[in-house]
């Protein structure tokens, strides 16, 4: 299975969400792989990846896997993967228009990135930028080359949002422009209302605007050690397994 997770803006912990999921499924026997495809890199930087991202080194022709991918050890048994796709922020446009231009990178691109895919994972969790959309650069060539090596497998997305009313209809407005499209490939799976306010009313009125969605709704209050997150062996919060749990047993049923 394949979960791509999206949101609106920066700041409500789809990050967060990314890695916790990826720890939860290895923790239960279900070997992952992080593609960090933001240009801003945070999951790959709290995993310690210090290189530049694989397109970049393509493009520099610098061809150390070490600096791009890497093998994620957790004290609890979470121990996932995590490539660096991208990661080196404004300059991936550049690069992008590079591989585009010139048809041996590209296929030095097709081929490191095949090397990755085949380790016989059995999730793949997306962390993209904000706002992506579906025919943009970033996620076309990255998820050309994944269908070429896993044409058959599930795709799903899952949507970030903190508790703003702004927020939640920005979210509502991105999903239907995301999930309407007749292009695109794989189901909407649900939706996470992050860092609310730890207060009876404000857990109420999450409650409430979660309805407006459709699937999977998990709420998470805020949590101080997961705000800003800088360990990786940070507790899985009860929300986030019981979306792990969830989203395994969907994965089964499709």
């Amino acid at each position: 299975m394949r979960i791509s997770v999206l949101s609106t803006k920066g700041g409500v912990g789809k990050s967060t969400i990314a890695l916790l999921l990826s720890k939860y499924f290895s923790q239960n026997g279900v070997k992952t792989l992080l593609i960090d495809r933001d240009p801003l890199g945070w999951a790959s930087n709290l995993a310690k990846i210090k290189g530049k991202g694989l397109l970049a080194s393509i493009v520099d022709k610098e061809e150390d896997k070490q600096t791009y991918f890497k093998e994620v050890k957790t004290k609890d048994g979470g121990d996932f993967y995590i490539l660096k796709l991208y990661g080196d922020g404004a300059r991936l446009y550049v690069d992008l228009d590079i591989i585009k231009r010139d048809e041996k990178l590209y296929k030095k691109l097709r081929e490191k990135y095949q090397e990755i895919l085949r380790n016989r994972f059995q999730a793949f969790i997306v962390d993209n930028p904000s706002m992506v959309q579906w025919n943009e650069d970033e996620v076309q060539y990255e998820l050309r080359i994944f269908r070429e090596n896993f044409p058959d497998e599930k795709i799903f997305r899952l949507y970030i949002s903190d508790s703003s009313e702004i927020s939640i209809e920005s979210t509502l407005k991105y999903i239907k422009e995301i999930e309407q499209n007749p292009h695109k490939i794989g189901q909407y799976l649900g939706i996470v209302i992050n860092l609310v306010p730890p207060f009876p009313e404000d857990l109420d009125k999450a409650m409430r605007l979660a309805n407006k969605f459709e699937g999977i709704k998990v709420i998470i209050p805020f949590i101080e050690s997961l705000f800003m997150l800088n360990d990786i062996n940070v507790e899985i919060p009860e929300q986030v397994k019981y979306l792990g749990k969830e989203i395994l047993k969907l994965n089964n049923k499709v």
